[in-house]
């Protein structure tokens, strides 16, 4: 069962990471809109979509909505929605606020689809995704019911269907005035007229140049005209190739050289960060980039209070956010950072982020404590990566942590964020080492199981015949990396239904392991599993898949422990070849266990998980718990249809539901399960001409069967 929400929360929760500006000034009238359409009768969803250029202060105004209005909320959590990595680890951080119980163990999906759930139960709560792409990117984590409310920023004006849309524009004059008095402390004159209209009312513009003002010790008249004495010369031999306000822009150019004056070491400091994302760069990571760093920057890295001071010098001059312990930039700062940039300046910087970020993400995939440290890293791998590639800077390293990156995506079954990250990465290892090299095969094996677990077993099928050719031709048929690339090809090719050549390459696979490693290696116990899968699934030899699954086990539970969820497949595996024999109450125990080794490994929400419930379910029906059996169908269900989505896999849970409300009396239950799988799997087959493969109405439990495999990959 999913984790189940307490009763809420006796004291608020309130998440929002920047500190309330104390110089935020106006937009009364668009916060006042903000707060009568959320509470508008009939409103639904309640979601309000804040709209405008970088630089008009988006951010801030949902920021002070939610100062405003936290009286009125039990729970105000902020995410940062540009990527999807720290969306996903913001929302399932909501965990604990709601009092969800979570095991250590639990996975990021799992704690995600737990606090919709909870959610839904409640109407007292505000979500504000900030910098938001789409709304595809943020469906799956608006809760259904939407009975609380829901503030989005986004750069994109184009959000029909999430709700009402609201643009920003520059501040009213009256209000830049009142901004500059507030963050400068001087009385406003003729002089601050004639600077908010330079800086277009642009808050961006605005801070940063009351910063300078408050921080030289300037007045109004002082800096506007530093400002034009300069501004016909910044552009005309400084202009930046990014698509900016020319007050943005040479704003930012006076701070900078102001801090710079001040602190060279802080500059640099703000280089390194613009390549690594905006948003909550841990001072940790930071104090760990000596090796990679300039000379002059490496001894304020190594030295906290020197890291420490020049991190507030930044933010003094509201060129960052500094909060004591993580950094984090406008991103029309962290962009204008990059562009003043030469292309020398540009390479040292970049290839300083990558190492750093490759040094801090350390993947171990069979190390489950390393998955929870990669999390927070992964933000600063994404965009340091990104940068490598477009300044066509450290192609091999860059493909290495790509294809890190996309292994970490996998195991934690973000199979359509992995799959372009290694496609990246494959066309990285090509462009370096030619289309022959071992690099490529190995990128080209993960991709193929990636696509194989999305369905995509064509494209599949490409990527691991090109890694075996590679590997063959590289180390001989007889090596251990051959053997891995034929077990995840077999694995493809079952689910294909091409059963013969599935087992040959387990065959290979078993036989390659044994006279490398052993007997008793547990890459053997993988190959032996999936040779008894085919036996008892292909090809009906229930009493030899068996023989397979018992030797599996047992090398299993030796080499690797008996809680490893590579054991818990192979009690699948036995468990329904039990069932097969007709020994259902024998087969129940295997199962159960089976559950609960991948509910404690992946969490309420993985792939694999959903495998068990639906075998286990299979198991009651043959015992007649036919309730126990709906049950367990329906959380397959759930995480086939909130998870992966693979429509093989979607329609077999709902044909397997549909069985469940049939046995139990149900019969409209189970048409209507029954019609929603038939016509997923109509979609499917319809794009691989094999319409004639779903004709019946119950067609999907022959069609789709073979596709819900617990077969194991290397």
């Amino acid at each position: 069962m999913a984790s189940q929400p307490k009763a809420a929360p006796n004291s608020p929760f309130f998440q929002v990471p920047l500190a309330r500006n104390p110089h935020f000034t106006g937009r009364d009238k668009i916060i006042n809109a903000l707060r009568r359409g959320l509470l508008a009768a009939g409103s639904s969803p309640h979601v309000r979509v804040v709209t405008g250029n970088g630089g008009v202060g988006k951010t801030h105004l949902a920021a002070e909505y939610a100062y405003r209005h936290a009286q009125d909320y039990q729970l105000v959590c902020w995410l940062r929605a540009e990527e999807p990595a720290p969306l996903i680890a913001g929302y399932a951080g909501l965990a604990g606020p709601l009092g969800i119980a979570a095991e250590e163990s639990s996975t990021l999906e799992s704690l995600c689809d737990d606090v919709r759930r909870a959610l839904d139960l409640r109407d007292d709560w505000l979500l504000i995704f900030d910098n938001a792409r789409s709304l595809e990117d943020l469906r799956r984590f608006l809760p259904r019911k939407r009975s609380g409310h829901v503030l989005i920023t986004s750069r994109d004006s184009q959000w029909r269907g999430a709700g009402e849309t609201v643009c920003v524009l520059g501040l009213e004059r009256n209000e830049s005035l009142e901004m500059l008095a507030r963050s400068t402390g001087l009385e406003t004159d003729q002089s601050a007229v004639d600077l908010a209209r330079t800086l277009g009312d642009l808050p961006l513009a605005l801070e940063q140049a009351a910063a300078c003002i408050r921080e030289a010790g300037q007045s109004y008249a002082d800096y506007l005209r530093l400002l034009e004495a300069q501004w016909a010369q910044f552009l005309s031999a400084h202009r930046m190739p990014g698509d900016y306000p020319d007050s943005v822009v040479l704003s930012y150019e006076l701070s900078l050289r102001q801090v710079r004056a001040s602190s060279p070491h802080a500059a640099d400091l703000l280089n390194l960060c613009a390549f690594l994302a905006p948003d909550e760069i841990p001072l940790g990571l930071l104090a760990c980039g000596g090796p990679f760093v300039p000379e002059t920057l490496a001894p304020t890295l190594s030295d906290p209070s020197a890291l420490e001071a020049a991190a507030g010098l930044l933010s003094r001059y509201n060129v960052v956010r500094f909060n004591g312990q993580a950094l984090s930039l406008h991103r029309l700062v962290a962009e204008l950072s990059r562009d003043r940039l030469t292309a020398q300046q540009r390479q040292t910087w970049v290839t300083a982020a990558l190492r750093l970020a490759a040094s801090a993400f350390e993947f171990d995939g069979d190390d489950s404590h390393t998955w929870h440290r990669c999390t927070p890293v992964l933000p600063h791998v994404l965009a340091a990566t990104a940068v490598a590639e477009a300044n066509e800077v450290e192609s091999a390293a860059t493909a290495r942590l790509l294809d890190d990156a996309g292994q970490f995506l996998l195991k934690l079954a973000q199979f359509a964020q992995a799959r372009p990250l290694f496609e990246r990465a494959l066309a990285l290892q090509r462009l370096v080492h030619g289309p022959d090299h071992p690099c490529v095969a190995a990128v080209a094996n993960n991709l193929g199981r990636t696509l194989t677990r999305l369905g995509q077993l064509n494209e599949a099928r490409e990527h691991f015949e090109t890694a075996l050719a590679i590997d063959r031709a590289t180390y001989g048929s007889a090596d251990p990396h051959v053997a891995a690339v034929a077990n995840n090809y077999g694995r493809c090719l079952h689910a294909a239904g091409e059963v013969l050549d599935a087992r040959r390459q387990f065959e290979q696979a078993l036989s390659v392991y044994e006279n490398h490693y052993g007997g008793g290696h547990f890459k053997t116990a993988s190959v032996e599993n999936n040779l008894g899968y085919v036996k008892l699934r292909g090809e009906g030899h229930v009493a030899q898949g068996v023989e397979h699954f018992n030797r599996a086990l047992a090398i299993a539970e030796e080499a690797c422990g008996a809680r490893h969820p590579s054991v818990a497949r192979i009690l699948v595996n036995l468990g329904t070849a039990r069932l097969k024999q007709g020994d259902a109450a024998g087969a129940l125990p295997l199962l159960e266990r089976a559950v609960s080794i991948d509910r404690e490994c992946y969490g309420n929400s993985h792939p694999d998980l959903m495998h068990d419930l639906r075998h286990l379910g299979d198991v009651l029906m043959g015992l007649r718990d036919f309730t126990r059996a709906r049950e367990c169908y329906k959380q397959a269900l759930f995480i086939a249809d909130s998870g992966v989505r693979n429509p093989r896999w979607l329609a077999d849970c709902l044909n397997r539901l549909g069985n469940a409300r049939e046995a139990e009396g149900d019969k409209d239950g189970a048409n209507r399960c029954w019609d929603r799988a038939f016509e997923i799997l109509r979609q499917q087959t319809a794009r691989t001409g094999n319409e004639s493969a779903v004709r019946e109405k119950n067609a999907p439990a022959r069609v789709v069967s073979h596709y819900a495999l617990t077969l194991d990959e290397k």
